[in-house]
Order: C-alpha cells, then sequence, then structure tokens
C-alpha cells in the first residue's frame, strides 16, 4: 500500500474518503434490512431512559434504593408509558421536551412523605409547588404527567401485571382535576419594548414622550413599518449602485478575493489574518478605481458607507470613507471585521462578490442577488401583514398575485398563503406597488424569483427569535440606520407620515444601554442592574400580533374579505381582549357596559334586531373614540407661552417652533383662557345638539362628537393646572352670554 501512495496512484486521505464511505454504506443497509424486536416490558425496571429528538437531548432517571410501592409504582408507570409511546407513536419533540418535567416531579415524589392523604393527591401538590415557583399552571407539566399515566393504561403489556390496588391508584392519579389554565398575555412588540421600564427614563432612556407611544399598537407598528421598508428599500437600491460602480470602473472577481474555507488553514488565527488582508487589498483596489470617477454622488456615497459599515469596525469606518475617497492617504490592516462565525448580514465582502458574480450574465445593472438582512427585513414585513410566521419560510412566487397596467409595470400586490395551523387559505391585505412597502416587496420578490421560479421559497428558515447583543444580526441590521444619511432619510420619512421613530430610537437605547444576562454575570454587582435586557429579541409572531392589534380599529366581521390570518371568531375570541390596548382604547369597559344596558334593560328586542343595533352603535361608538383617543394620545399641554398664536380652541398653530417636537404632538395651551373656549364648546354642543343632528349629521356624527369626548376628558381628569380651571370656570360663567356662539354655519 506505501509503495501505490509514493507512485502517487492513490493519496491517504483520498483512500480514507473511499473507506469511509463504503463503511457508511455498509452500516445504512444493514439498518435498513434488521428487524427491530422490543424487548418486553419489566415492571421493576429501576432506570427510566428519555431518548435524544431532533432538537432535544435524552437523559436517565434512577429509581435508586426506594422501597416505597406507591413510589416504585408510580415509577414503573411513568416508564410505561414512555414505553408506549415509543412503540406505538413517532417519538419528537413533541413528547421530549415536555418530558423535562419528569425531573423535577420525580425530585418532588421523593421529598414526599407519600402518607394516605398526600400520595393520591401527588400531582394536584406538585402543581402547587410548581405554581409557587411562579411557572404558568399550563406550563406547570401535571397535565403532562397524567398523559404518560393514561398512556401506561393504555399499555397492555404493563397492564396485564397489575394488581387491583395499583390499578386503582394509577387509574385515580388519572382522575387528578388540574387547576384552570391561567390567561396567555401575547408577546407583542408593544410588551417587548415596554417591559423594560427603565426606557422611560431621559438619562439611559427614551423619555416619557416616546415610552407613551409604546402603549399604542398602531403608533409603535407605523413607526416599525416606516423604518423597516426605508431600511430595506436604501439596501435594495444600494445594490443597484455598487453593481453599477462596479461595471462602470471594471471591478471583477479578480479584485475581490475569496475568504476561503477555515479548514484549509493551519488555525483560526491563520485564517483571521488572510480575512484582514483580503478586506485590506479588496478597499485598496476600490479607493483605485473610485479615482476613475470624476465625481461621487450621495447614492453612491451612501453605498461605499453601507460597504464600510459592513466590514469595518466602528471606530475606524471614518477614516476608512475618508480613504475611499480620497481625504485620506492610508489605512491601517488590523481595522477590519475578522469573526467568521457571524458574517455581516448586510454588504459583507463574501456578497459583494456575488453581486459582480450575478452581473457576468446581465445586461442590465439590477443586481439579483439578495443579503442576509434582506431576508430578515422581508421576513418582518410579511409579519406585519399578519402571515402566520410558521408559513413565512413556505411563501413562494405562486402564493403571489400582480396587477399590471398596460405598460406591464406592477400596480397592485395580493398574496394568499395556506396556513398550515388552520389547514385552510388566508389573504392579507392588497399592496400598491407605488408605496414604500409594495415597492420593498415587490423588487425583493422581483430579485429572489426574477419572476420566474415560481416554487422557490423566498425567505429561508429563519429562527423564531435572535439573541439580543451588539453583535447579534439583528443589531447589525437596524444600527445601520445610525448612518449619517440613512438617518436623515428616515427621519424626513417618518415626519412626512406623520409618525415618531419610536421604534428606532428605542431599539439603539436598548442596543446602547442595555445589559443582557451573560453580560450581567460578568459584572461583580450582578444585583444591581438597571437597565437588564431581554434575552432574545421580538420574534416575527409579536410582529404579526402587534399588526392585528393596530387594526382593530378597521375590522369589521361584516366585510366580504378578511384579511386576517385567522377567523372573525379567533378575532373575537383571542385578539379583541383586554390585552389589545387598541382594542381598549376603542371600546372600553364602560362602553361596553352601556352597550349592555342598552340593549338587556332598554331595548329588549328581538335577537335580530339586536345584533343589527350592536353592530352599527358599536361601529359608530369605534369612530368617536377613535378620533378622540386619537387626539389624547398626542396632545401634549403646554404652559407659559410668550409668543405664538393659537386657534379657537386654544390650539398652538405653529407647533414645529419646539425642536424636541414628535411630528405627530398637538399642542394646547394652558391657559384660562382654553379652559373658558373648551366649556364654551361643550356648552354650546348640549345646546344646539339636535338642530345639528338635523341639519348637519355628517359633521355632527364625524367632528362634533369627537371633539366634545377628548374636550371633556382632559377637564375631568385634570390635566390643566388648578389655577387655570378655576380662573377658565370663572371667564366662563362671568362671560358666557356674550361669546360667540360656535356651528352657525352649519345651521343655516
Amino acid at each position: 500500500m506505501e509503495e501505490k501512495f509514493k507512485k502517487g496512484k492513490r493519496s491517504p486521505s483520498k483512500y480514507n474518503q473511499e473507506y469511509r464511505r463504503a463503511e457508511e454504506k455498509s452500516a445504512s443497509t444493514l439498518a435498513i434490512n434488521k428487524k427491530i424486536r422490543p424487548l418486553p416490558f419489566q415492571k421493576n425496571i429501576t432506570l427510566l431512559r428519555i431518548p435524544n429528538s431532533e432538537n432535544s437531548v435524552g437523559f436517565s432517571i434512577e429509581l435508586g434504593k426506594e422501597k416505597n410501592p406507591y413510589k416504585r409504582l408510580l415509577f414503573s408507570a411513568l416508564n410505561a408509558g414512555i414505553s408506549n409511546i415509543l412503540h406505538c407513536k413517532n417519538w419528537s419533540d413533541t413528547f421530549a421536551k415536555p418530558c423535562k418535567v419528569l425531573r423535577e416531579f420525580w425530585i418532588f415524589v421523593q421529598l414526599d412523605k407519600f402518607t394516605p392523604k398526600s400520595r393520591p393527591n401527588i400531582i394536584k401538590d406538585f402543581e402547587t409547588y410548581r405554581v409557587d415557583c411562579n411557572i404558568k399552571i399550563q406550563s406547570s407539566g401535571a397535565s403532562f404527567i397524567i398523559l404518560l399515566l393514561k398512556q401506561a393504561l393504555e399499555f397492555e403489556e404493563f397492564l396485564k401485571l397489575l394488581e387491583h390496588w395499583e390499578f386503582d391508584y394509577i387509574f385515580g392519579l388519572t382522575k387528578t382535576k388540574l387547576a384552570a389554565r391561567d390567561h396567555i398575555v401575547p408577546i407583542t412588540l408593544n410588551h417587548w419594548f415596554s417591559s423594560h421600564t427603565w426606557l422611560r427614563r431621559d438619562d439611559v432612556g427614551i423619555g416619557n414622550d416616546l415610552y407613551m407611544r409604546l402603549s399604542s399598537p398602531k403608533a409603535l407598528t407605523d413607526s416599525f413599518r416606516v423604518t423597516v421598508t426605508t431600511l430595506l428599500l436604501t439596501i435594495q437600491s444600494s445594490k443597484d449602485v455598487i453593481a453599477n460602480l462596479f461595471k462602470e470602473v471594471a471591478l471583477d472577481t479578480t479584485h475581490i478575493p475569496s475568504l476561503g474555507v477555515s479548514d484549509k488553514f493551519e488555525n483560526a488565527n491563520a485564517h483571521q489574518e488572510y480575512i484582514m488582508d483580503s478586506i485590506h487589498t479588496f478597499f485598496t483596489k476600490l479607493r483605485d478605481k473610485l479615482r476613475l470617477k470624476e465625481s461621487h454622488d450621495e447614492t453612491l456615497i451612501l453605498a461605499l458607507k453601507l460597504i464600510v459599515y459592513s466590514n469595518v469596525i466602528s471606530v475606524y469606518r471614518k477614516g476608512v470613507i475618508d480613504f475611499l475617497l480620497g481625504n485620506k492617504a492610508s489605512i491601517g490592516r488590523r481595522i477590519f471585521l475578522t469573526a467568521q462565525r457571524n458574517q455581516h448580514p448586510i454588504f459583507y465582502i463574501t456578497f459583494l462578490l456575488k453581486i459582480v458574480q450575478s452581473q457576468k450574465n446581465q445586461l442590465t445593472t439590477i443586481c439579483s442577488s439578495v443579503c442576509p438582512a434582506e431576508q430578515i427585513l422581508f421576513a418582518w414585513l410579511m409579519a406585519y401583514q399578519t402571515v402566520q410566521p410558521s408559513d413565512i419560510s413556505k411563501l413562494k412566487l405562486s402564493n403571489f398575485k400582480f396587477l399590471e397596467r398596460r405598460d406591464g409595470k406592477v400596480q397592485y400586490i395580493e398574496c394568499d398563503y395556506f396556513k398550515s395551523r388552520a389547514n385552510n387559505y388566508y389573504q392579507v391585505r392588497t399592496l400598491s406597488a407605488y408605496d414604500d412597502l409594495g415597492r420593498s416587496i415587490l423588487r425583493y420578490i422581483q430579485d429572489v424569483t426574477e419572476m420566474k421560479n415560481s416554487e422557490i421559497c423566498l425567505v429561508p428558515q429563519l429562527p423564531k427569535a435572535f439573541i439580543t447583543g451588539t453583535q447579534s444580526i439583528v443589531s447589525r441590521v437596524l444600527l445601520s440606520l445610525e448612518i449619517d444619511s440613512l438617518k436623515s432619510l428616515l427621519m424626513s420619512k417618518l415626519k412626512r407620515e406623520r409618525v415618531t421613530s419610536v421604534f428606532f430610537t428605542a431599539f439603539c437605547h436598548l442596543d446602547r444601554n442595555g445589559i443582557s444576562k451573560f453580560a450581567q454575570k460578568r459584572l461583580p454587582n450582578s444585583n444591581k442592574i438597571e437597565t437588564p435586557i431581554r434575552h432574545t429579541f421580538f420574534g416575527m409572531s409579536s410582529i404579526k400580533t402587534s399588526s392585528v392589534y393596530a387594526s382593530s380599529e378597521s375590522y369589521d366581521p361584516t366585510k366580504l374579505l378578511n384579511f386576517n390570518s385567522h377567523t372573525d371568531r379567533t378575532e373575537e375570541s383571542s385578539y379583541r381582549v383586554c390585552d389589545n390596548e387598541e382594542w381598549n382604547n376603542i371600546c372600553g369597559r364602560v362602553t361596553r357596559a352601556v352597550m349592555r344596558d342598552l340593549s338587556i334593560n332598554v331595548m329588549r328586542c328581538s335577537k335580530n334586531d339586536r345584533q343589527i343595533f350592536n353592530c352599527e352603535f358599536t361601529r359608530a361608538l369605534e369612530f368617536i373614540h377613535l378620533k378622540s383617543n386619537h387626539v389624547l394620545a398626542t396632545l401634549k399641554i403646554v404652559t407659559k407661552q410668550d409668543n405664538g398664536k393659537v386657534d379657537e380652541l386654544g390650539f398652538l398653530k405653529n407647533p414645529h417652533q419646539y425642536d424636541d417636537a414628535l411630528p405627530d404632538a398637538i399642542y394646547l395651551e394652558d391657559s384660562p383662557f382654553t379652559v373658558m373656549k373648551l366649556k364654551h364648546y361643550v356648552s354650546e354642543v348640549e345646546a344646539k345638539h339636535k338642530q345639528l343632528r338635523s341639519c348637519s349629521p355628517e359633521f355632527f356624527f364625524s367632528t362634533v362628537l369627537p371633539t366634545t369626548e377628548w374636550i371633556e376628558t382632559i377637564l375631568y381628569e385634570d390635566s390643566f393646572c388648578t389655577a387655570s380651571l378655576k380662573e377658565g370656570t370663572l371667564l366662563y360663567n362671568q362671560y358666557n352670554d356674550i361669546l360667540p356662539p360656535h356651528f352657525t354655519h352649519k345651521l343655516t
């Protein structure tokens, strides 16, 4: 054999590979052909084995020297339940993960004295113990233990070994009555952000004004939508700019080195040295090519900043940008990212190589490759569109329909998908291809499929939630918005749509000031952490639930199409609940109480008439409360104003004179004159509401009633200072007879 190696006929590595393949083939053939017969069940077994599953590691529980016959019987029954599942059903995570509670249960059993009074209630006592440990009732594991005992009684091998008293005891345990399940609080974007209560602080958080926006699903999801679509569109347009640049300056694959596989290097340090050399060489060649261009527009500079952001450590990014634009002679070699495990999700050097390769056989300068950041942002937008998170990775081109104009341009986008959990098809809201949300989604679909590959999955299987931390993939994606020109673009879009930056601002403060559990362990005083952050970021299910909550105002069960990923019954039972702040604002407890009193004690009409009344009346109340609550959510009362103008109700006509003004804020002057004006408005409504309802019902319904609602709210909730209320009331009582009337133009 050695002579063959010396002659060069076959290398030792190739010989080992062939030998390994032959060995694996023989093992697989043996596994297919051999017959497996289960061992007969042994009642007195002393070791309980939980096998491995796809995502769960197995473990064992020992009976030990236990002499109590009831404990030994219970141990044997649990073993029989596991054996029955293994023999009759497919062992998977569905059974393996809940089995972890068996360790806790058996420790509890061993510590219990098993008196005649306690042993029939052992499962109930275990449930109580788990609840005392701050675990929800449905997560206590008691129901799974009862399931195992039921499986044991269905196992014939175990059943035929039982005596009468043993069967009675196990059967009695299966009849244990457990407590009612705890209310499940859905984790939404609002819950995830607002659970970090330190965000309310001004020094390390976002301040009280922005923190209050976290209570509104609509305010937060609108901010989320604008932020994500702006970032996705910027990445997509920057890809085209980079592809055009590479083509214009003749930069090809020879100028962008491949980083190679770490296995080809002696050690990790050698691989990191090669990565640093490769990136340094690329930036040097890129600068040489950029010298060929006469000028650099803003879009090119933004694209270059994204490239630098994706490959350079933060403290050196400005120096590298100056180097590329010719404002700096040289750059150091050890300033680049060296992490191999988690490559940057935007424009890492490996993705730049894909951009060049994708342009070889294309005549256009539109890049069709997608980076990991685009995949995450597209998945988030699909969750915002209320697609079930578990089905987002199954979306294909065939799930989308496009309405085109005569010139072939797409005008509207529709999406319907198969929801596996409900075993039914659902349609999401139709998108216009001319707004940012529709444009970003359409461009992503075009890049992935080229509008031809109808069966390719649009996104890979993403984790349910990403780990928090500055180097996490979510942080790397969203913190790119801190690039000055990109941040200015985002703020201008937010201001144009009258939406606050609550999502991006809160995320930045969490990432900058939040301390994760791993970081807490390394700190000396880990018990005094003031700014803890959750272990994982929000998931797609949180985005989807928040989006459903935010659209509660427009939900109507009488509509022909339902754009939610659930039925109308699920909407009523699971989404229109007290956890939904938007629903609480639209139809609060008092409103529901009034509705109930009207329908039961006053109307007493037929069932059909009552349903019609409730539907129309509730719809009207929703509209009034929605407009009123929108004003209250954005209203801010200011005092001590030396300049500026106010309207007839006391609103400042130029609220943007404040530097810290939020885009959707409405400012009301805290003064006696404002109180007088508001009281006069309410008095006029009380005197003329019947005439208004007859002469101008639309104005009365859409303007007068919502305005009266929020005015009475701020007057009776002491939003004004005591002096203003007192003096304003005196002014109203003094001048109410001569104050100018309202609504004259609507009554003539």
